[in-house]
């Protein structure tokens, strides 16, 4: 089977959203090991510049990357997007058995030509519109459409027989952290011996940032670094904090940088306001998951009947309730005490919340027997 990875076409977000970036990158690698799978082909448009893939990412032995920001540029500027993706996947079409994308453009592009494609819907903007997602669903050439969370799926009442739940994906290998790397040298002179907290990603109202600005202000015995973030975002977050030299935002980090922080890491934070929790299927805790760091995490639905806060001890995971300060303070007070040195059972809750990359393909592969 010829398998193209299509994440989304013309977003420059793509190019600062760690999550996606490894949702592409980690699909490819696994891909290039699923027995049903023959080749794979992964469109680089919004990933990175191609002339930085290799030494980023430290290239993807056997997948071949397709450069559609070039040979959009080559287009002119009066084509519209949905003319220049008809025109390409006419040219691909006889090398494609089964494309994997996220975009609905993308998609319906593929149906258009009767390119047999799977959808995946994560409650993203460029996402919400119920009329093209039920076209998705009820076209011929749509293998399935998959939902990261069961709620998403509910809450949209979108019901058929090709839509399935399929977790956000975790890759088990280990991360380590070299004795002599940059970041290790800085921190250690301005951490000190303060125990170090991470959070990464978005700095939006979802992410439930009030209560985390809430506790660094009340806090100083603890070094903060938090990783992501735009500019506006990270310069009102620094105005509700005030002067802490306890505090370090370092906007967004490349690939090699932010897994070498979290390997640092003594606790990392995945937040989530209230609101938004049905909405999210953790993926950054599989990125987590891979440091030593104990994990403080709110508690999502899909804990639920699958997780223990009991069983801190053993996965290095303690849960809190959402938006509430005091279940939060607790959680990092209780993380604070548990032995990061331990072997931490990881799979315990990454098995019960999550499925593996690899996993993931032979999934996406069967679709197109069914």
């Amino acid at each position: 089977m010829n398998y193209f990875l299509f994440p989304k076409f013309g977003d420059d977000l793509l190019r600062r959203a760690r999550a996606r970036n490894t949702w592409a990158i980690a699909h490819a690698k696994a891909a290039v090991q699923c027995d049903e799978i023959d080749s794979v082909r992964l469109s680089t448009f919004g990933i990175t510049d191609v002339n930085e893939f290799d030494t980023r990412y430290g290239g993807i032995e056997g997948v071949e990357l397709v450069d559609f920001s070039r040979l959009r540029s080559m287009c002119q500027d009066s084509v519209t997007h949905s003319a220049f993706l008809r025109e390409v996947f006419t040219i691909l079409k006889s090398q494609i058995d089964l494309l994997h994308t996220r975009d609905p453009m993308v998609a319906l592009s593929c149906g258009n030509l009767n390119i047999p494609y799977v959808f995946e819907y994560h409650d993203e903007d460029y996402q919400k519109d119920l009329k093209k997602l039920k076209a998705i669903c009820e076209d011929e050439s749509c293998k399935a459409t998959f939902f990261i969370t069961n709620d998403i799926r509910k809450k949209l009442g979108v019901n058929y027989n090709n839509v399935f739940e399929l977790p956000s994906g975790y890759d088990d290998e280990k991360l380590t952290s070299s004795e002599h790397s940059g970041m290790r040298r800085w921190l250690e002179v301005e951490a000190g011996t303060k125990p170090i907290v991470v959070y990464s990603g978005g700095l939006q109202a979802e992410r439930d940032m009030e209560i985390l600005v809430r506790y660094m202000r009340s806090n100083r015995q603890l070094y903060f670094v938090i990783a992501g973030g735009y500019h506006a975002d990270i310069e009102s977050l620094k105005h509700k904090i005030g002067d802490r030299k306890n505090v370090l935002f370092t906007g967004h980090l490349d690939a090699p940088e932010y897994l070498e922080l979290i390997s640092l890491a003594d606790i990392c934070l995945y937040t989530r306001h209230k609101n938004y929790i049905s909405n999210t299927s953790p993926l950054k805790l599989g990125d987590y998951a891979r440091s030593r760091a104990v994990i403080v995490s709110a508690h999502l639905p899909s804990f639920d009947e699958k997780l223990k806060n009991n069983d801190s001890d053993q996965t290095g995971l303690v849960y809190y309730e959402p938006s509430s300060y005091h279940s939060f303070t607790r959680a990092i007070d209780r993380a604070l005490n548990i032995d990061r040195d331990k072997n931490f059972k990881r799979k315990i809750f990454l098995d019960r919340l999550l499925i593996s990359y690899q996993d993931r393909i032979s999934r996406i592969a069967q679709t197109l027997n069914s």
